[in-house]
């Protein structure tokens, strides 16, 4: 290859970042605004400013930080410069990551081996889109090279979300102070009711503490911020530890994906890793780069490992099984079935004892009220009294259609069907369902997961539901949440398993091996 030159134009640049510099410098005209006397709501609208121009000033400098200002490529050799780096020089063998489908947007974002990244802006970097493409070549390599570390740019946007989640926090927590003061009281003067506030006091600390762990601490404990995968041995380090820790994929036990319960989550899709002796590490997919491949190789391994344990094969199954005429029209020429089964409703009992306790409780509360209001009319003679029948009767019904929920449930799922082929899984009339959504009625009459679904099956629900995939749906106020799609609650998951390992074992992948 040619020698590939570009310099960024800084007035393009500048053009194309004009909304986030107002969207800046307008917050801060605010907090300038907030300033002067008895301006309604000034310390409100004061420190929101501040957050959003602090955040904005913050996600600039940060991508500041990787853009790209000039580069020289000249065989495998890149030369680049940053705003805060006059020149770096490495090799093209170092990009690990650069996703193809950003070619196609303004820009695209270069990780390396060493964890560091730059930023390309195809709008104002002079030959941008070639150099990108260059770097896709690159990684074309071989897949004994599996290696990388967190991506910091993108670390340090997370940890600006976090820093602005960790303001609201502490001021829930300072309103905790408050109230404990409260309760206390000064020195000689007793509050009427302390306990009360008191317990506002330890509430509140409780939410902000439990909100720290839940947005900002689990974020990063037990993360991978580097790690190697060679000869069998994977190599990593945590983000809060500097020593170097190794397991043999030989004592791989799990791999678990764990998805945020939002779509827009700061934290996003983490895979949690555990091996045989108890330790347990979590890659962070948006985090690290190169990621997808590790994956794989860790999936690899656990596939290698059920179908080298296979069970005794036993016969496939013919039209003497009972759901045989359910499943034969949707078979192909020659494809024999290895499992047929249906849903486990007494499998699904937690997800309906929510429903029926709200029900009976709604019951408990509002069903005596309707009782008495009938005697008061019968007794007293005033029918007006049955007017209030109604509104309580309505509550009524929902507690007993909460009630119901068995009932829903088994209606719904009466004519499921699962199968697993020698080319297949398929789910007939199937549900979804998830974290936060109660099994819903498929809109598909039937789901085929090929092989490639099946190579990535997960166990859910302490192994009782078994997963190819799922997707996010849209909730209320364009919220998100995640629901699996597979086999729910199947009424012998170990013949499941058994068959799911025996159509893998029959289509043999070939493996990602470290060197």
């Amino acid at each position: 290859m040619g020698r590939l030159a570009g310099q960024i134009s800084w007035i393009r640049f500048l053009q194309h970042q004009a909304a986030t510099f107002l969207v800046s410098g307008g917050s801060l005209m605010t907090v300038l605004a907030s300033i002067i006397p008895n301006f309604p709501f000034k310390l409100l609208l004061g420190g929101i400013s501040i957050l959003v121009s602090l955040a904005g000033v913050l996600t600039l400098l940060i991508h500041l930080s990787g853009l790209v200002t000039w580069f020289e490529v000249e065989d495998s050799t890149l030369r680049y410069s940053t705003p805060l780096r006059r020149g770096r020089t490495v090799s093209l063998d170092a990009v690990v990551d650069i996703p193809a489908s950003d070619l196609s947007q303004r820009g695209v974002r270069v990780r390396l081996r060493d964890g560091s990244s730059f930023y390309l802006d195809f709008r104002a970097l002079e030959n941008g889109l070639q150099l990108a493409n260059r770097c896709l070549d690159s990684t074309e390599r071989s897949s004994s090279e599996i290696e990388g570390g967190i991506d910091a740019g993108l670390a340090a946007s997370t940890l600006v979300w976090q820093m602005i989640i960790c303001v609201f926090l502490a001021a829930l927590a300072l309103l905790g102070l408050v109230m404990l003061a409260m309760g206390i009281g000064r020195p000689g003067v007793q509050m009427r009711t302390p306990g009360v506030f008191i317990a506002l006091a330890l509430v509140t600390w409780g939410l902000s503490l439990t909100g720290f762990y839940v947005f900002v601490l689990r974020c990063w404990l037990s993360a991978v911020r580097w790690y190697r995968l060679e000869q069998g041995i994977f190599s990593f380090r945590t983000i809060f530890s500097g020593a170097t820790y190794q397991q043999y994929l030989s004592d791989l036990e799990s791999v678990k994906t764990e998805r945020p319960a939002s779509g827009s989550s700061v934290i996003g899709i983490r895979v949690a890793v555990r091996f045989r002796d108890g330790q347990q590490v979590t890659l962070p997919l948006s985090l690290l780069p190169d990621a997808s491949r590790l994956l794989s190789a860790l999936k690899v391994r656990l596939e290698q490992r059920d179908t080298a344990n296979l069970p005794p094969a036993t016969p496939p199954l013919t039209s003497e099984h009972p759901a045989w005429s359910q499943i034969e029209p949707y078979l192909i020429a020659d494809e024999m079935v290895y499992y047929l089964g249906r849903p486990n409703q007494r499998k699904q009992w937690h997800e309906t004892a929510g429903e029926i306790g709200m029900g009976v409780l709604i019951l408990l509360m509002t069903g005596p009220a309707v009782a008495l209001l009938i005697w008061t009319a019968i007794a007293n003679r005033a029918p007006g009294a049955l007017f209030g029948v109604i509104p309580f009767g309505l509550f009524n019904l929902i507690g007993v259609y909460c009630l119901a929920a068995p009932y829903r449930k088994r209606r719904m799922q009466e004519k499921t069907l699962y199968a697993v082929t020698n080319l297949r899984a398929i789910v007939l009339h199937g549900c979804l369902w998830g974290p936060r959504a109660d099994p819903l009625l498929s809109e598909e009459e039937e789901r085929t997961f090929t092989i490639d679904d099946v190579r990535n099956y997960e166990l859910e629900t302490a192994g009782r539901d078994i997963v190819f995939g799922g997707r996010w749906m849209r909730g209320r106020k364009k919220s998100q949440y995640w629901v699996h799609q597979g086999f729910l609650a199947p009424d012998d998951p170990a013949a499941v398993l058994a068959a799911i390992r025996r159509l893998l074992a029959e289509h043999p992948r070939d493996a990602p091996q470290a060197a």
